[in-house]
């Protein structure tokens, strides 16, 4: 009987030998995982920029409402480009709701802006503070510096990089080919969007993009295409894929609290044909519905 006491005192306590050491080996592990874990956290954070952009798509600021930069798409070989954080919501071409950065991944050519439209160009500074970042082009991987940047202008003044006018003509000649040309990843709230890839079909917008191949040099000196085939097409180009004066997008239904279209986004009234994208429709709009609530 003793015997049989003492095996069952023994067993017992190897057996909490086992679990301490167990403990303190899932302690140590448990310590790892959260030493990367922030490590990482960290790593992200710094490589978000502090520059208070405008979302190409609705027109908001990217770091008001506690959107922090913290939405944004990748580019092939690391540029980012920043969008507001407003919730999914409706775009025109689509019958699902997309958070605005997945449609901007999706769409990028919808709000590229051609150098024949003058006033809405002239939004993108012709200079390269990123280029201190040590960027690189998002065809090639070439470094880009300020000697030899050139850009994508986008709507709202954000810029796309490249090391030359080829690589620039390259991707201009393709963003409207398929979804997400050239992009790597789409973040919402710093994680992938959860939504990053449910666009399978380019907006109408996007998908008539003609590009404007006109080159603009480091010094801001532009010269124009090759022959009148090109010039008709930069034309062309800025009438389909640049939005008009008074807003931009094919309509929502939904805005992250109270906000005008103008320079924003457009509104959609009730029905998918009913885009405000005139001031004449806007105030009808702003009439029709102070009368249905009386």
């Amino acid at each position: 009987m003793r015997s049989c006491l003492r095996l069952w005192t023994a067993a017992a306590a190897f057996a909490g030998l086992l679990v301490a050491s167990a403990t303190a080996h899932a302690g140590h592990e448990h310590h790892h995982h959260m030493h990367a874990a922030v490590a990482h956290r960290d790593l992200a954070s710094s490589a978000v920029s502090s520059t208070d952009y405008t979302c190409p798509v609705c027109g908001m600021s990217t770091m008001d409402s506690d959107y922090d930069n913290e939405n944004y798409v990748v580019m092939a070989n690391g540029q980012k480009i920043y969008s507001c954080g407003m919730p999914a919501r409706l775009f025109g071409d689509y019958d699902f709701s997309v958070t605005d950065t997945a449609y901007l991944a999706a769409n990028m050519a919808e709000f590229i802006v051609n150098q024949t439209a003058t006033t809405d160009y002239a939004t993108c500074e012709s200079a390269c503070a990123e280029c201190s970042d040590g960027i690189t082009d998002p065809v090639t991987g070439d470094a880009i510096t300020t000697d030899n940047y050139v850009y994508v202008c986008l709507k709202n003044g954000q810029k796309i990089y490249f090391a030359s006018q080829d690589n620039k003509n390259t991707y201009l000649t393709s963003v409207s080919s398929e979804p997400r040309y050239l992009v790597d990843s789409v973040i919402c709230s710093g994680s992938t969007c959860s939504d990053a890839t449910n666009i399978t079909a380019l907006s109408a917008a996007a998908s008539s993009f003609v590009a404007d191949l006109s080159s603009a040099s480091a010094s801001g000196t532009t010269t124009a295409a090759s022959s009148d085939t090109a010039t008709s097409t930069t034309t062309d180009s800025d009438t389909s894929s640049t939005s008009s004066s008074f807003c931009s997008g094919q309509g929502s239904v939904m805005f992250n609290g109270f906000q005008t279209s103008i320079n924003g986004s457009c509104v959609m009234l009730l029905f998918q044909p009913w885009v405000l994208n005139s001031a004449v429709k806007y105030a009808f709009g702003f009439i029709g519905c102070f009368l249905i609530a009386l």
